[in-house]
């Protein structure tokens, strides 16, 4: 019965994301109206460390254009969408790889302004597994030099990286590329380059459910992390092996869009650890450095703290100690 109400818990709280983001369509469209495709090859940008450089911004190679189905509405799912949501899903004895779909910062990463990151806890595990199991793109709304130094993370399995997708692949206008604004990730653009990929079988991970407006049915959606999250400094977390087992259902589904509107993703609760897997070790790395360090963020004793000390340095002396 509690996995019921979990359940409708999630169902509501996608509804919720969708519902506001339709609301928003003004506001938050997807513009068509000078894409970024149609602007010069080089524009100024300015980079993680505080310097204005000319970087390219043209597409790449593996972004063919785009064009949205006349009869699509201008947000949510359409109804060849739906139908195939509805269509029954059954469990295969021998899979091939299904597409999965990362989202970097809040979803695997924790970025410290623009200097570095911590990555999230069982990182080489996760990525282990899903190497192993799935087709790995990424897709980022940040821009493209912030994508290139999150995807550090992948260490030996960045070559196996089937695509990587970042802020120049919404079809954004000028303006919207240049600002902080709502994106929303179509799959349309990623099933129209790879084509042997649709609803049936692609997952998107990420944290942000408003991200998935147009395929919901599609799209898991872990809890945010946060290194400074006071529930992560107080119980670590599990999210990553939460997730995993999940992907091993969805890999073996003939039709994920349908297995997951009827099953939908229940994120782990840190608080309830009964097999006291939580872990509060993360991967630091320094977009200046080539190593990456573990750091352990367990809980310790303050001494001698003042009342007026800024708070990220007592969250310093309570964990961020590399061992």
């Amino acid at each position: 019965m509690f996995g019921q109400v979990q359940q409708l818990s999630v169902v509501r709280q996608r509804l919720n994301a969708i519902m506001t983001a339709v609301s928003g369509a003004q506001r938050w469209r997807v513009t068509q109206q000078t894409p970024l495709a149609s602007l010069s090859n080089t524009t100024t940008m300015t980079n993680d460390n505080n310097e204005s450089g000319s970087k390219s911004t043209s597409l790449s190679a593996d972004a063919a254009p785009f064009t949205p189905s006349s009869n699509a509405p201008a947000f949510g799912p359409t109804e060849a969408y739906k139908t195939v949501s509805l269509e029954p899903s059954v469990e295969q004895d021998s899979p091939s790889k299904k597409l999965l779909i990362l989202d970097l910062n809040g979803t695997l990463v924790s970025r410290i302004q623009k200097s570095s990151m911590y990555v999230r806890p069982y990182q080489d595990r996760f990525l282990d597994y899903i190497f192993e199991h799935f087709t790995v793109m990424v897709w980022s709304s940040a821009q493209p030099h912030s994508v290139a130094r999150m995807c550090r993370l992948f260490n030996q399995h960045s070559p196996n990286l089937k695509l990587m997708w970042d802020r120049s692949h919404f079809g954004l206008s000028r303006a919207d590329y240049n600002r902080k604004c709502a994106t929303h990730k179509n799959l349309d653009r990623v099933w129209a380059v790879l084509t042997e990929f649709d609803a049936t079988n692609t997952v998107l991970l990420d944290d942000s459910p408003a991200k998935a407006v147009f395929q919901p049915y599609n799209s898991l959606h872990l809890s945010e992390f946060d290194h400074k999250n006071p529930l992560f400094q107080k119980h670590g977390e599990r999210e990553l092996l939460h997730v995993m087992r999940y992907l091993d259902i969805l890999r073996k589904q003939s039709n994920v869009c349908s297995y997951m509107r009827q099953n939908p993703y229940t994120p782990s609760s840190p608080a309830e650890d009964p097999d006291q897997e939580n872990s509060f070790s993360v991967y630091h790395y320094v977009y200046q450095r080539t190593d990456r360090r573990l750091v352990d963020f367990r809980p310790r004793p303050i001494q001698n703290a003042s009342a007026e000390e800024d708070i990220d340095k007592v969250a310093e002396k309570m964990g961020a100690v590399h061992l």
